[in-house]
């Protein structure tokens, strides 16, 4: 429900906004590496990692737009052993997610939702991003579950 609310008051903004604020939103593919920050009690099972995507981003309506995301992501377990004896393992999380973004001139603001394997759970991702152009540089962190923030850059075509 909560997500519902973020996407009509998204839409909002979108229709709001002048038309000119448009022309920044893009629809097409993009590939891009990407830096994973764990969080909570994830980061300490788990070190800084890395990851790799592919995404799909089609123009809705007006500065609104749909994205979609396929992912890897690796992150190398930490040194030492759980309570219960067991080490901790290198974290290889396969990542699907799908959202919506609303675009500022370069400027945009969205929310993901996503399922990742490894970790086993699924996740709401607010994101903040710039893109200029053909690049794109986004901030997104997932607070559900294992948390991670991961810093992305991505070329689109």
């Amino acid at each position: 429900m909560r997500f519902l609310r973020l996407i009509l008051a998204a839409g909002a903004v979108a229709l709001a906004l002048p038309p000119a604020a448009a022309a920044q939103v893009r629809s097409g593919i993009g590939v891009g590496g990407k830096l994973l920050f764990p969080t909570g009690s994830f980061d300490n099972e788990v070190k800084t990692g890395w990851g790799i995507a592919g995404t799909g981003e089609i123009a809705i309506l007006g500065t609104l737009s749909g994205v979609g995301e396929l992912s890897y992501n690796r992150f190398p377990a930490e040194d030492g052993t759980r309570e219960d004896g067991t080490a901790f393992d290198n974290k290889d999380v396969f990542g699907l997610t799908a959202g919506a973004r609303v675009y500022l001139s370069m400027l945009f603001a969205g929310v993901d939702l996503g399922y990742f394997t490894a970790v086993d759970d699924g996740g709401v991702l607010p994101n903040v991003g710039l893109r200029i152009a053909l690049f794109e540089l986004m901030g997104r962190y997932k607070w559900s579950g294992d948390n991670w923030f991961e810093v992305r850059g991505m070329i689109s075509f």
